[in-house]
């Protein structure tokens, strides 16, 4: 992967839109660059705009919808943008975010990013997650890697090689992803514990499962073929009584509808003659019904012609008022008119004051007023020249003195400290000296440690040498308690033998187990045959008392049907003669129409021959034989429906019985096939029916397989002491040969550790005359500058003060050499600035004149428009004097329109008299002929008077009203009969049809006793067999539990042997194997990167055990291989292990993907001049193999080395910053 192109936008401390270009010049022929600048300017921003484009994210800050720190503050947006080639393909991801409505202080919005290709302009995506995904499957580095391959950040820089084992452990783990390998074996763990748990809980299962013995399984079979006896006894008598009680309850039920159809009855005639009055107010009605028209006609004339009066006299009022309302108006009109002239006249005179006099004046004084603002605003522009001039000129003046005392203070300290100034050239070297002496004390110091360290392994190897030859001694007297215990185990498994093998044993007793199965199973099925023969021959009974009970009830059924067939074909025959009797009864009203010798308006006959009869036609007796054959016809589909329920549940019981015994007889069958397959695998002779036999041969069978049994037991046991025994006598032998082994290696130690005494001593020997040659030719160096050394302790406080002298020095030149150009460029522009100030003063006099003279004009004009117009402005006194003149004319208007208003509506008026007039005279006419109507009409009734027919007529609500009771009364009679007619008949045959003497009390007694004995055999059945099925079921879990403990077992072993190997509870076992492997790797990889960087050096495991087994040494070749610990290290050689320990962690984390950019924060602060060359040089020679390779610092020397550089510059204030490409 290869950084092409940068940009971003809005970036922390740089502001607005920056690009970098790596495949142009300068960077194109020059891979190795610097981004240099002052500590916070912003050079680690252009890493962070890398993160962000690729993976939205950086190594300090974390970016959401609701936090964005990166953003440079008052700025609504920011952008960062990266085209990057992987194996030649080029790509391009963006990243941007923004507040609401472009403004700083808006929320922060979704971000927005996209991958894309460069060369198509095809999008891959435009996704927060999608992208990150696709990027890291394109490049092979997600975030993580991508930081530990491209970017070795700050901090983070020679973190693997200083850390102790344990933190390498956790660091390596972290950077190469080997945390896998230790959930591995926690899995492993995990697991091995589940597999002994869930097998310890199938053992518990199937020790916690009890079965029925043979004899507890014969007591319930028996129990349950007597209950079942019993069970069907008390069925039938149950089935007896609930008839009789329901025979019994029916009766009953009808003798109370028989009572209570007759006071029904009874009541339902006294409600008729109660309500007689009623009947008759409703026949004196009728007459009077047919006066009630003209008597309505009349009313209406009479309210009417009142009415028209009552409106005459109130519109003769109206016109009277209409008159006098004219009048009156007619003098506003008038009066409105002069005030209207009056307001016209006034307008006129005040206009031409306005044009001729007062807009003048009002012209002149707005031109006055103009300048003297304009002169007004000069005066203030002079004084503030003036003011800021003084100012300017009181600074400058200031500023010179000040420089003047500064230089002399400067010249002053120079002079009295002129020795400083060579200590800009000293104090690196006596750096580097003071820093090398120190090395070489630490060198000393571990030389002179790890010679202790050594002699303290001497001894414990010596001390291990003598405990293994003691162990030796006590291993010769343990062998023979061994062998014999292996003799001994030998022979209790041949005595148990007795010429037979374990495996022969072992398939007898699984032959013997199987066939065991068939025989538990003979009881059950027998047991099973018997039962169901039982109730297949009960069930075939009650079939054929279905039969007989199916037969009566469908002879019962068809009685039925034809009865039901009658009384319908008599209903219909009612219903017809009813309608016809109803179509007569509904020409009523115009039959009493007819007079004799006028033509019907039906017919046209002037003939009516039956008019008399059809007046007196009544309905109550065909009404009364539709009721009863109404509620006869329900009664018979009653009775049939009750006749078909019966039929469907006798058809139902037969259908079911049938059904059962067919399954019965295939059972039965089964059962006989299955008890024949028994006996053949049993070779016995057994007969299903007899169970006395059948027990005799399943107890022999228990016996045998029990004895059988408790032989393998044995075998097995005494097989298993003589396992035991043998594998001790193996392990025995194995720790033996340990033991001599340890010996050997104890040996081999002791040796070497008196070597490495011998050869750490010379060492420690010659690193102490090498310091003291290195502190001599310091105190040599510190002695010609004609200063003195103090001791050793107090070096670093003597350097602190030297470095002081020299930074104090520095200074005072830089401000000698400021403070003069400052006092030259003060005397330079105060000539210029007293200039200034002398013409600014007499331009100010000038201006001061000019304001006087316009302020006394303007004085004048406002004094004479204030004689003429007073203090109202033109505007507002034309805007008063117009809305005088409107309101006058709209009250002229208002008058005016008013009048015509009142005119029109006198002569409306007028002309709606004259027309109620009129209708007034044609409605008295119309009045006099309704009376004359209703009088003759009224002589011709049977009522004398008016009062007679009002007392005579009912309302409207009170004759419909009386006649729906005369229709409720006369239908409620004949439905009160016919149920009573009913009631009778279903009493008289249930009385003919008598099922017991019995009181219903005692019915209900005995039928709850049979009950109860009935439901508690049921239930004891119920348990019997819920207890069979339980222990069948049971039989079957056992069979299924050993399978699962078989299988179970082989799993567990697995397991264990797994668990063994890798399995730990916090993971280390198989971690540590995993991350020395790792390390091995990444050593391989680091030592490549040397061999790169400076040859001198190579990495490698330190030989050891536990947390140490992770620990580094350095290997220096120029010093015959010499061994060293990496603390050793000075701090150029650190810079060089780190860098290439970070280099081999870019290639192991970075997978199968090429990484052609690398990008390095700091780091090199800490070398002196000779070891950042070397660094440098490893960098050309990094860069050589093809890598560009970016480096973050603010060293100069390393700035002076690399050509093409990255400048960071920081603004003056606010925090920006900016950068430019130098080369």
């Amino acid at each position: 992967m290869k950084i092409k192109r940068l940009s971003f936008k809005n970036i922390n401390s740089l502001k607005g839109e920056w690009q970098l270009n790596f495949d142009q010049e300068p960077f194109l022929s020059n891979g190795l660059f610097a981004i240099t600048g002052p500590t916070g300017a912003g050079k680690t921003t252009i890493l962070d705009a890398i993160c962000l484009a690729l993976y939205h994210e950086t190594p300090r800050l974390v970016i959401s919808k609701s936090q964005n720190e990166v953003m440079t503050r008052n700025t609504a947006e920011c952008a960062a943008e990266v085209e990057f080639e992987v194996q030649g393909k080029g790509y391009r991801a963006s990243w941007s975010q923004r507040r609401a409505k472009n403004s700083p202080q808006g929320n922060l919005q979704e971000m927005k990013v996209e991958l894309a290709e460069v060369v198509s302009g095809n999008i891959l995506a435009s996704q927060v997650k999608l992208k990150k995904q696709l990027v890291a499957e394109i490049t092979g580095l997600d975030f993580s890697r991508f930081r530990k391959s491209m970017l070795l950040s700050q901090g983070e820089f020679a973190a693997f090689l200083n850390a102790p084992a344990n933190d390498r452990a956790e660091l390596l783990e972290e950077l190469t992803g080997t945390e896998i390998y230790g959930q591995i074996s926690q899995a492993v763990f995990e697991s091995h514990n589940l597999a002994k748990a869930e097998l310890d809980k199938l053992r518990a299962k199937a020790d916690g499962v009890n079965l029925l013995t043979d004899e507890q399984r014969a007591e319930i079979v028996g129990e349950q073929t007597g209950g079942e006896t019993l069970v069907t006894d008390l069925t039938q008598q149950q089935t007896s009584l609930q008839q009789q009680k329901q025979w019994r309850e029916q009766l009953e039920k009808a003798q109370v509808g028989v009572t209570e159809a007759q006071t029904s009855l009874v009541n339902t005639e006294q409600e008729t003659t109660a309500q007689q009055p009623a009947l008759d107010r409703l026949e004196q009605a009728e007459p009077a019904e047919a006066l009630r028209l003209p008597f309505t006609h009349l009313s209406q004339a009479d309210t009417k012609l009142a009415e028209l009066e009552q409106k005459q006299q109130a519109l003769q009022t109206s016109v009277v008022s209409a008159q006098t309302a004219v009048a009156d108006n007619q003098l506003k009109l008038r009066s409105s008119q002069a005030q209207l002239d009056a307001c016209k006249q006034q307008s006129q005179a005040q206009e031409i004051l306005i044009n001729e006099q007062i807009m003048p004046l009002d012209n002149e004084c707005a031109q006055l007023s103009k300048e003297q603002l304009q002169c007004q605003s000069q005066q203030q522009q002079q004084n503030s020249e003036l003011q800021t001039t003084q100012q300017n000129l009181a600074a400058l003046t200031q500023t010179a003195e000040t420089a003047k005392t500064t230089v002399n203070a400067c010249q002053t300290y120079q002079q009295q400290h002129a020795q400083d100034a060579q200590l800009s050239t000293r104090l690196p070297l006596w750096q580097s000296q003071i820093q090398q002496c120190n090395q070489q004390q630490a060198n000393v110091a571990t030389l002179q440690q790890q010679v202790i360290t050594n002699q303290q392994s001497l001894q414990q190897s010596l001390t291990a040498q003598q405990q293994l030859a003691n162990n030796v001694t006590a291993n010769v007297e343990r062998e023979s308690a061994v062998k014999n215990a292996v003799n001994q185990a030998q022979q209790q498994v041949s005595d148990l033998l007795v010429g037979d093998d374990l495996p022969d044993l072992e398939q007898a007793f699984s032959q013997q187990s199987r066939l065991q199965g068939i025989v538990e199973q003979l009881s059950g099925l027998q047991q099973r045959y018997l039962t169901e023969s039982q109730e297949f021959e009960a069930n075939q009974a009650s079939m054929v008392a279905l039969e007989q009970q199916r037969a009566g009830i469908n002879v019962e059924i068809t009685a039925k049907r034809e009865l039901f067939k009658t009384k319908k074909n008599e209903l219909n025959d009612v219903q017809r003669l009813l309608e016809q009797e109803q179509k007569i009864a509904s020409l009523e009203q115009l039959r009493s129409q007819l007079e004799p010798g006028q033509a019907c308006q039906l017919c046209g006959s002037t003939e009516h021959p039956l008019i008399e009869e059809y007046q007196h036609i009544a309905d109550s007796l065909t009404v009364q034989r539709k009721t009863q054959l109404e509620l006869n016809l329900k009664q018979i589909e009653t009775d049939g429906g009750e006749l078909k329920n019966r039929l469907v549940e006798a058809n139902t019981k037969l259908e079911h019985f049938n059904h059962r015994n067919a399954t019965l007889q295939q059972q039965l069958d089964s059962f006989v096939a299955q008890w024949q397959t028994y006996n053949e695998q049993l070779n016995a002779n057994l007969m299903i029916t007899d169970s006395a036999n059948t027990q005799v041969f399943v107890q022999q069978q228990g016996v045998q397989l029990a004895q059988l049994s408790q032989r393998i037991q044995a075998l097995k046991a005494a097989n298993m002491q003589l396992q035991s025994a043998q594998q001790a006598l193996t392990e025995f032998d194995k720790n033996s040969a340990q033991l001599q082994h340890q010996i050997e290696l104890v040996n081999r130690d002791v040796k070497a550790t008196q070597d490495a005494e011998q050869k750490l001593t010379q060492d420690a020997q010659q690193q102490g005359q090498v310091l003291t040659e290195l502190q001599q030719t310091l105190i040599n160096n510190v002695t010609e500058l004609g200063l003195t050394l103090p001791e050793w302790s107090l070096l670093d406080n003597w350097l602190v003060t030297c470095q002081q002298a020299l930074q104090k020095w520095d200074q005072q030149s830089q401000l000698l050499q400021a403070a003069n150009e400052q006092l030259l460029l003060a005397e330079s522009q105060l000539t210029p600035l007293r200039e200034q100030l002398v013409k600014l003063e007499l331009a100010i006099a000038q201006t001061l004149e000019t304001l006087s003279n316009l302020s006394d004009n303007l004085t004048a004009k406002q004094q004479q428009r204030q004689q003429l117009f007073g203090q109202r402005s033109v505007a507002d006194a034309r805007q008063t004097m117009q809305q005088q003149l409107t309101t006058a004319e709209q009250a002229h208007q208002a008058c005016s329109t008013q009048d015509h208003a009142l005119s029109n509506q006198l002569h409306a008026q007028q002309g709606e008299l004259t027309t109620l007039q009129q209708g007034l005279v044609q409605q008295q006419q119309e009045s006099s002929d309704c009376l004359a109507t209703w009088q003759h009409a009224l002589d011709a009734s049977p009522f004398a008077t008016d009062v007679e027919f009002n007392q005579a007529l009912l309302p409207a609500e009170e004759k419909q009203r009386l006649v729906v009771l005369k229709s409720q009364l006369t239908a409620n009679l004949t439905r009160c009969q016919a149920l009573f007619e009913q009631a009778r008949e279903r009493l008289l045959t249930l009385q003919q049809t008598q099922l017991t003497e019995l009181d219903i009390v005692t019915l209900v007694t005995q039928l709850d006793e049979i009950t109860t004995r009935l439901n508690q055999g049921l239930q004891r059945q119920g348990e019997l067999k819920q207890r069979l099925a339980d222990d069948t079921t049971r039989s079957a879990d056992l069979a299924d539990f050993y399978q699962q403990i078989k299988a179970c077992e082989a799993d567990y072993d697995d397991k264990a042997y797994l668990q063994s190997l890798i399995g730990s509870k916090d993971g280390s076992k198989f971690r540590r194997f995993a991350q020395g492997l790792t390390l091995d790797h990444l050593v391989t990889l680091a030592n490549q990167q040397l061999n790169r960087l400076h040859s001198r050096y190579q990495l490698q495991r330190k030989l050891a055990s536990g947390s140490e087994a992770l620990a580094l040494q350095v290997v220096d070749t120029w010093l015959a291989d010499a061994v060293r610990d990496t603390k050793t290290l000075s701090g150029g050689e650190s810079f060089l292990v780190s860098l290439a320990l970070a280099l081999g962690l870019s290639d192991l984390v970075s997978h199968k993907t090429s990484i052609d950019s690398l990008f390095l924060d700091e780091g090199f602060g800490t070398l002196d001049a000779e070891t950042l060359d070397i660094a440098l040089d490893a960098l050309d020679n990094l860069n050589a193999s093809g890598k560009m390779i970016g480096v973050i610092s603010h060293v100069e020397a390393l700035k002076e080395r690399i050509p093409v550089q990255v400048r960071v510059n920081k603004g003056s204030g606010l925090g920006l910053s900016s950068f430019t490409v130098v080369s």
